[in-house]
């Protein structure tokens, strides 16, 4: 959390009235006490970040003085879903979800899109990189970040940002301008049995 702060500028004062918590709740967290679900979804948002909860953050890394790797079986994947707000919220679940529940639960609406951060930033690195897999529409949100670089691995998806939307298909990449209301979702609905597309994103603050 304090990374995510100090990447994005933000002194405690900024970021607690940005989320509308108090500095001292900024401070319990960055400290990694705990605090109300609500209030981390609060400050996660305020930073752009979809929230997830403590233990899902949780990852084994292998590292070097030049290197941090993050070895395959560790890397974890995250269901998502739309709440009442409209916002994009993670499950409280800290098991591991495979492909074959991940495929369940997005093929039956139980989610529409899982995350699978990717755990290597080195010590100060300013990079943020995760992978999604789009099993429907997902929310539709500002990154305060700015930028963003967006890689097909597997399918097409549709990419809305702003007042405009590209198709962007499997080996093709862009870069998105994500203070604008952006969004993303497959060229075409996901049926049982089909596979959803999966997408790098790197966001750089």
């Amino acid at each position: 959390m304090r990374q995510n702060r100090l990447l994005l500028g933000l002194s405690l004062r900024d970021a607690a009235e940005k989320a509308g918590v108090s500095k001292n709740t900024i401070i319990r967290m960055e400290a990694g006490l705990p605090v109300n679900w609500s209030t981390h979804v609060k400050v996660s948002r305020a930073y752009g970040r979809v929230p997830a909860s403590p233990q899902n953050r949780q990852t084994k890394v292998v590292s070097g003085q030049f290197y941090c790797k993050q070895p395959l079986e560790t890397r974890a994947w995250l269901p998502v879903r739309i709440g009442k707000d409209g916002a994009a919220e993670v499950f409280k679940n800290s098991e591991q979800i495979d492909q074959q529940e991940r495929n369940r639960m997005g093929w039956y609406h139980l989610a529409t899109h899982f995350i699978s951060p990717l755990r290597c930033r080195r010590e100060g690195s300013r990079y943020i990189a995760m992978i999604t897999e789009i099993f429907a529409p997902t929310d539709v949100s500002e990154d305060v970040s700015g930028e963003r670089f967006v890689l097909g691995l597997r399918g097409s998806v549709l990419v809305h940002v702003g007042s405009e939307t590209f198709e962007l298909s499997e080996g093709e990449a862009a870069t998105i301008d994500s203070t604008q209301p952006t969004g993303f979702e497959p060229l075409t609905p996901i049926s049982i049995g089909a596979e959803a597309p999966l997408l790098l994103h790197v966001v750089l603050p």
